[in-house]
């Protein structure tokens, strides 16, 4: 097998975007999913939105994978019959996401019935916002002292404000790292611009009856059938001091490897989670990085720059930055060649 060039899927979103994806103009697409075998979960949602698809047949990437189990997958994580194991999404925040929650994997198992939660780990890109002051930012998990009973009370009065005194607000920045656990409440402030990785699912939980802009957010869209009383069981509502919050999401990155062409970076692994891994390939000088063959798929992400990915027999395929490529297991070992400056994200499934 090749390396296989995907299209971009834009998916609708209650909340608008920046304009930073390109071939979008409706402001209500902020996302787009990257190697996503996962259907969006959106009101009056097209048949398959979200679903990638190779550019050069058309097809799925669920479609191929269906074909093709091992071959694409590998033959342990196909026995193993879970499927992709995550979900990839460029995210474009043009203000800020409403407070919500994702299900840890108990929790999406006991209320939905899926087989994954929505754990998740944002990497922070170019945001145009280097004078601005404050810089963009997140909120991430509730201090101490709140309470469930609290936290209901300022749902029904939509206290925007108190809920997110509720939580901690981190400053983020290009090259920054946040885990977000699942079950943890948590916001994605105006202007940040990010690749997300995360468990395959969308599952969202929203206690915001408006969005910032004035967007009303129909009631399926904040409990998911779970009703207003039964979606507050997907919060975690153990308490921790600003220390403790930071320490528990901001991810300090790693040099893996360094060689004349670059360095090879990771930006969360096996020591943060058994959900997905995520490594940054940066090029100081034109050259070439090659990853081994280890019976897995990676998806590649190019960041910024320009160059190629070859594997499998010599298949090569041409990629610029905002490029997205599945390398099938079965192509074995893959070569990236790029150019000074370019950056290349790897992003691979659970751990096996």
């Amino acid at each position: 097998m090749e390396p296989i060039v995907l299209d971009h899927q834009h998916v609708w979103r209650t909340y608008v975007n920046a304009g930073r994806l390109h071939g979008v103009k409706d402001p209500h697409y902020p996302e787009e999913w990257i190697s996503s075998v996962t259907e969006a979960v959106n009101p009056n949602t097209h048949q398959g939105e979200g679903l990638s698809r190779d550019v050069k047949t058309g097809k799925t990437l669920k479609e191929l994978i269906e074909e093709d189990p091992a071959g694409m997958l590998g033959s342990r994580r196909a026995a193993q019959g879970g499927g992709l194991g995550i979900l990839v999404k460029l995210i474009d925040a043009g203000e800020r996401l409403t407070i919500q929650v994702h299900p840890d994997a108990a929790r999406a198992k006991e209320l939905f019935g899926s087989p994954y939660g929505k754990t998740e780990c944002w990497y922070f890109l170019d945001d145009g916002c280097d004078d601005v002051a404050p810089r963009p930012c997140v909120y991430y998990g509730f201090k101490e002292g709140v309470t469930r009973e609290r936290w209901e009370e300022l749902f029904q009065a939509q206290d925007i404000p108190g809920m997110l005194d509720c939580m901690h607000r981190i400053e983020v920045e290009p090259g920054m790292v946040v885990y977000v656990q699942g079950g943890n409440p948590h916001a994605i402030g105006e202007g940040c611009y990010l690749i997300e990785i995360q468990e395959p699912t969308d599952l969202t939980i929203r206690v915001e009856r408006t969005t910032p802009t004035g967007f009303a957010v129909a009631d399926e869209m904040c409990h998911l059938g779970l009703g207003f009383s039964r979606m507050f069981d997907c919060f975690d509502y153990q308490g921790k001091t600003p220390e403790e919050a930071r320490a528990a999401c901001v991810v300090p990155p790693k040099a893996v490897c360094k060689n004349e062409v670059g360095t090879c970076m990771e930006l969360v692994g096996k020591d943060r989670t058994a959900c997905f891994a995520m490594k940054k390939l940066s090029f100081s000088n034109s050259g070439t990085m090659e990853l081994p063959d280890e019976d897995d798929f990676r998806v590649l992400f190019v960041i910024g720059g320009s160059g190629s990915i070859s594997a499998g027999d010599g298949a090569s395929v041409h990629v610029a930055a905002g490029d997205q490529v599945f390398v099938p297991a079965s192509a074995g070992s893959c070569a990236v060649t790029m150019g000074a400056g370019s950056e290349v994200l790897e992003l691979r499934g659970p751990a096996l």
